[in-house]
């Protein structure tokens, strides 16, 4: 069900994005296709508004990017974010996310519907439902995690293509491909560099001690690219198998609770561009969020031929 609306979506994505440029005439993949996929699923599976689409996007660029003075005036360090510290990054924009999100809430209280949201305002747990402040950092998680990573995978993806064009036409004379290609651009990308979390138990792993309480830093880009995992990890290969990539988590309580709707609008996504585009190639240089929490691309200039 999902794959079936999910190409239908996409298809109307390249439509109106993609088909314009495939005369060779430089344009913006981001803009045109990474950014329009996601939002429009989350759109569908979550009800949001369709109104707000672009308000959303433009919030969750401004949480995600907060030590990009290009993208937010708000950056992660000043002083004068303490008075949102309870909002996501400490940031304005986390408030205006949240308010944003109760109007939606509200909605679905008042008329409820055949969505995600609807499903979590109705749960009950015991006899309890989720409260205000969970509600809002559901929709938060949902809103921007859900879109960022699988647009930065998106562009990624078409960028490798464009450096490793010999890659692009193997995958378009082997459709079979399509899994492998799939996990290859997702370890290819990492969407995320990184998470932080506490060690539950003094414990030592590869020859590093860790100890309770102690903040660890998990470097899924390293992982990625880990020479005891991959053979020839630095080589892009859409048909490495296994492909035991870290970029969404490898199981456990922290697997991203999304992987599985990311990875498929990733995989609809390539077929959907390799029936359509016959080559990429770069337009002008990458312009890429400064992060290092994130591996955005603000802009991806490409020309596209059929």
């Amino acid at each position: 069900m999902y794959e079936h609306f999910i190409a239908g979506l996409t298809e109307q994505v390249l439509d109106g994005g993609l088909d314009s440029g495939l005369d060779g005439g430089p344009f913006d993949i981001v803009d045109a296709v990474a950014k329009e996929v996601p939002i429009r699923v989350l759109a569908q599976v979550m009800g949001l508004p369709t109104a707000d689409l672009d308000l959303f996007i433009d919030l969750g660029d401004r949480l995600i990017a907060n030590t990009d003075p290009d993208v937010t005036d708000v950056v992660w360090g000043r002083d004068d974010t303490d008075a949102y510290r309870r909002f996501p990054f400490r940031s304005p924009y986390g408030k205006q996310l949240w308010d944003l999100g109760r109007q939606v809430v509200a909605g679905r209280l008042a008329e409820p519907g055949d969505d995600l949201l609807s499903r979590l305002v109705g749960a009950e747990v015991d006899g309890e439902r989720l409260s205000e402040t969970d509600l809002d950092n559901f929709f938060s998680i949902l809103v921007v995690a859900g879109n960022e990573t699988t647009r930065i995978a998106i562009a990624q993806g078409v960028l490798a293509f464009c450096q490793y064009p010999d890659q692009w036409d193997r995958l378009r004379a082997e459709p079979g491909l399509l899994e492998t290609a799939t996990d290859e651009v997702i370890r290819w990308s990492c969407p995320t560099h990184f998470m932080r979390r506490t060690a539950a138990a003094d414990t030592e792993l590869g020859g590093a001690a860790a100890l309770a309480g102690d903040k660890v830093v998990l470097w899924y880009v390293s992982g990625n690219r880990d020479e005891a995992e991959f053979a020839e990890p630095d080589a892009f290969d859409v048909g490495r198998s296994p492909n035991r990539h870290l970029s969404f988590g490898r199981g456990g309580p922290h697997l991203c609770l999304g992987v599985h709707l990311a990875r498929l609008e990733v995989k609809v996504a390539l077929a959907a561009l390799a029936r359509r585009v016959r080559r990429f190639e770069l337009a002008g240089p990458p312009r890429r969020i400064r992060s290092n929490f994130t591996n955005g691309l603000r802009q991806l200039p490409v020309r596209a031929y059929q």
